[in-house]
């Protein structure tokens, strides 16, 4: 029902109104680093290594639902989004200025930075003032360089001490000889996306992906997180896993 439809919404009682309005502005939602063209440094192969390029490829946009939306309905939105997210965070430095600043509700957004040399290098410029409030973070690995994985989280739990949520996303690209750096990245799709943000809700144990030594790959990993270190789900490539009940 569109928001014009209902006549009498500001008859209702003022508790009843903040009550629409939290519920709103708490959608779980996932804001992501999504890709975007890279000017060529002269490689032969039209690649870019520097890395204050690399983190302007991207630029923060959700992937579904955009909860800071219903903020700007009315003042009586906007006052309360503006108190309960915080202030408008950007992205990583180098991203275009003709976006404006996001409105996150970090208690309950999914931020995805992309594989983990992408994050170090996104981190690396994200907005300062942004980065303490980032609780839950989701990343593509692809099972390759388990030093690479073990120094981005280390990065991430420390550049985000409020971390809570670590979504570890296997993938099966290993590279090539000729190629053997990260494949171009791939785009979050909006059936994983709302996995993602389901995932927030969920307070079962730690998802595991039965194609590795899980045990192994905990015990390397959370060498390099946080003590006590974040809840790590680690889903395996292909299908979505169903969420324990």
């Amino acid at each position: 029902m569109p928001p014009s439809s209902f006549k009498h919404f500001s008859a209702l009682p003022a508790e009843l109104r903040l009550q629409v309005w939290e519920a709103a502005l708490a959608v779980p939602s996932v804001w992501a680093a999504l890709p975007r063209p890279l000017p060529s440094d002269g490689l032969e192969d039209g690649s870019n290594t520097n890395p204050e390029a690399r983190a302007s490829a991207y630029t923060m946009a959700f992937v579904g639902p955009v909860p800071y939306m219903a903020g700007l309905a009315c003042k009586e939105a906007w006052d309360l989004m503006n108190r309960s997210y915080g202030g408008p965070v950007h992205g990583p430095a180098g991203a275009p200025r003709i976006t404006q600043p996001s409105w996150v509700n970090m208690d309950h957004t999914v931020v995805y930075l992309g594989d983990p040399l992408e994050l170090m290098n996104s981190i690396r410029t994200f907005d300062a003032a942004a980065l303490p409030r980032v609780q839950h973070v989701a990343l593509t690995w692809r099972m390759s360089h388990m030093y690479l994985l073990s120094a981005a989280c280390h990065r991430l739990t420390y550049a985000c001490p409020r971390l809570r949520t670590l979504i570890i996303q296997t993938s099966e690209y290993h590279g090539t000889r000729e190629n053997p750096g990260p494949a171009p990245p791939e785009p979050l799709g909006l059936e994983r996306a709302a996995f993602y943000a389901r995932l927030l809700a969920y307070t079962g144990p730690q998802l595991n992906y039965d194609g590795m030594d899980m045990a192994q790959f905990r015990r390397d990993l959370n060498y390099d997180l946080a003590n006590p270190p974040p809840t790590v789900h680690v889903l395996g490539p292909g299908e979505l896993p169903a969420i324990p009940s």
